[in-house]
């Protein structure tokens, strides 16, 4: 399947973030991924929005977003800076036990794919160190994951 690069005026989207080469097929986080299916909400200085979390590790997550969320993604300046980028928090609630937690993982964007005329995948990575607890949140996504 041919790579798509989503253009920024004279600058590219692809060089805007940091570029992974992705494939369905092959493992490329240290932790396992967990397929899931529920609703986050995506929140930086300028947006909040809603994704889908298609799949989850202890080292980052996929997001499935709507071409709006990827277009207001996307930087509104002219020169982005490619050694700064772009971050987005990602808010969601796990069921640990009985009780509803909220996790607020800051991740750092590291790559985009468009599905369809309108769906997109976007892959992140979790940023531990911009955590202020981080082996609290981590401890409660770990317990999340190991549920079947």
């Amino acid at each position: 399947m041919p790579k798509t690069v989503y253009t920024l005026g004279l600058l590219t989207f692809r060089r805007y973030l940091t570029t992974v080469a992705t494939s369905s097929s092959r493992q490329q986080r240290c932790e396992l991924r967990h397929r899931t299916s529920f609703q986050a909400r995506l929140k930086n200085t300028s947006l909040e929005e809603t994704a889908l979390v298609t799949n989850v590790s202890l080292s980052g997550l996929q997001l499935e977003c709507s071409g709006d969320v990827f277009n207001r993604l996307r930087p509104s300046i002219l020169h982005p800076d490619p050694r700064s980028p772009l971050h987005v928090n990602v808010i969601f609630q796990i069921l640990d036990g009985a009780r509803n937690l909220d996790l607020d993982l800051p991740c750092q964007l590291l790559y985009a794919r468009r599905l369809s005329k309108d769906r997109y995948l976007l892959g992140a990575r979790i940023c531990k160190e911009e955590m202020p607890e981080p082996e609290d949140q981590l401890s409660h996504l770990r317990g999340y994951l190991r549920q079947p």
